[in-house]
């Protein structure tokens, strides 16, 4: 039987990796601090490590005998790594540095790693490739890059995914409850009756808001399934591949939808500009659909309808 270690599974993707793999059959055993993760996103027949991925010793213990390792496991806030640096890359980097370690020294030789389109920076040519220059402005997305390649120059098989913004709810309705994120600030304006403050609206763009690529979490996790296979087939891999939709929306755009199948309308309002945000990116994902055979099968109808489900599932259990 494969045995898959999964970094950050108590997190919003990790939890969605995790749950599905082990309804696939595949030994699943997590790794998490709780940093940002939930317990009970955790499934109770998973095999679990309360652990700072920091802690490479530790780690090798846990990756004797797997066959890979998907490091999901982060600092996750681009806009607030601009007054925090040092966790960004404590987490991101060093982390990243870590598990490498601990693979190298107990011969685990798989490696699937959550990156991030933020490495791309401000996008002078659209749709973004990933032969697309490098301009990370965020101590996050550097970060990010820096883990790339200490994974790149390790030797060992890897897939770096770089993720667009990954949406929605999947597996046994779990949530992306960050604060910082569009979907549940929306979500959180609709259950409490508040205003929703959104990002900017001086963005170069037609309606002046940003304009992204949002992709399903249930896609993102389908993405990781193709990359296990793939290096089934392949005794040596490394590359690097987008995980995107190929389609640019804007925010105001996601909050029609949003109001449009809560069938009601809710106040917003606009905060500042952040540092490092960009007024419009989207990726083409054809290179992962040329090599990884991955297609995203969810358009933005299915991501919104998904979370406002997820979010009227756990309020009705608060409610019992």
């Amino acid at each position: 039987m494969e045995k898959w270690v999964v970094t950050g599974s108590a997190g919003y993707i990790g939890s969605h990796i995790s749950r599905t793999l082990l309804e696939r059959g595949i030994m699943v055993v997590g790794v998490d601090n709780f940093s940002s993760g939930l317990i009970s996103n955790l499934h109770p027949a998973m095999e679990f490590h309360n652990l700072d991925i920091r802690d490479s010793e530790s780690l090798e213990n846990i990756f004797r005998n797997a066959t890979g390792v998907i490091h999901s496991a982060g600092y996750k806030f681009a806009a607030l790594s601009v007054n925090e640096p040092e966790e960004a890359f404590a987490n991101n980097l060093e982390g990243t540095e870590s598990v490498v370690a601990a693979m190298k020294k107990v011969g685990c030789q798989n490696i699937i790693f959550s990156s991030s389109c933020a490495v791309y920076g401000t996008p002078t040519h659209l749709p973004v490739t990933e032969s697309s220059s490098l301009s990370p402005e965020t101590p996050y997305a550097e970060s990010k890059l820096l883990a790339e390649e200490a994974i790149r120059s390790s030797g060992i098989n890897y897939i770096s995914l770089r993720f667009f913004n990954v949406v929605g709810s999947g597996i046994d309705n779990i949530e992306d409850q960050s604060k910082h994120n569009l979907f549940p600030i929306i979500l959180d304006a609709w259950q409490n009756n508040q205003i929703a403050r959104i990002t900017g609206k001086n963005f170069p763009t037609p309606d002046g808001t940003a304009i992204r690529d949002y992709i399903h979490v249930d896609d993102i996790v389908s993405a990781h399934i193709k990359s296990m296979e793939h290096f089934n087939s392949k005794p040596e891999v490394g590359n690097v591949y987008n995980l995107s939709l190929g389609e640019g929306v804007s925010v105001l755009q996601v909050m029609e939808n949003f109001k449009e199948m809560l069938g009601r309308s809710f106040n917003f309002d606009y905060m500042g500009m952040r540092e490092g945000d960009p007024s419009c990116i989207y990726g083409s994902a054809l290179l992962a659909q040329s090599q990884l055979h991955w297609k995203p099968k969810k358009n933005l109808k299915d991501m919104v309808e998904s979370a406002i489900s997820a979010r009227r599932t756990k309020l009705k259990i608060k409610s019992v």
